[in-house]
């Protein structure tokens, strides 16, 4: 049976399924294609979000994958063509220049002490995802280590506009 949706709240996690399994006994298997897909779309999203900072003081406010795509919420309703093709420069140079992806973990006290893009009230051990001399958010689900992998970062339908613009 898939699992048509994932919800993370905290330290939980929700598995939505496409039926409902009453009585039945469910083992859970990864599909591997779609993990993959989806560390690259998270690994592709720290490098967007930190473009659009680093070119407009844009932070990301919230991110969500899809089978056909992802998205991510700005925090601006000002966002246009000129915003988006510069965040998109930055984020596709840093992609074709293949820079090395890292992940470490650090205490939270220690964390929370680096310039994060960020910041982070967790605690116990922090996952750090750097991507070299650009980024150093806290993650939490996988992301790709090693070279960064995606390379379609912008979708040509443009940005939307208002509270919600993504």
């Amino acid at each position: 049976m898939p699992v048509i949706d994932v919800i993370a709240e905290g330290d939980e996690v929700a598995h939505i399924l496409a039926g409902n399994p009453v009585g039945e006994a469910v083992q859970g298997k990864i599909d591997w294609e779609r993990r993959f897909d989806h560390m690259q779309q998270h690994t592709g999203q720290h490098i967007l979000s930190a473009a659009f900072e680093r070119r407009g003081g844009y932070k990301t406010v919230s991110f969500h994958l899809g089978a056909e795509s992802a998205t991510i919420d700005l925090d601006s309703d000002r966002v246009g063509a000129t915003q988006i093709e510069g965040a998109e420069e930055l984020a596709n140079r840093v992609v074709f220049e293949n820079r090395l992806v890292q992940i470490s973990f650090r205490p939270a006290a220690e964390a929370q002490q680096l310039d994060l893009r960020k910041p982070t009230f967790r605690e116990g051990d922090i996952r750090l995802v750097e991507v070299e001399a650009l980024i150093f958010p806290p993650a939490e689900a996988p992301t790709l280590a090693g070279p960064a992998a995606w390379n379609d970062l912008y979708s040509q339908g443009g940005p939307r506009q208002g509270p919600d613009a993504r």
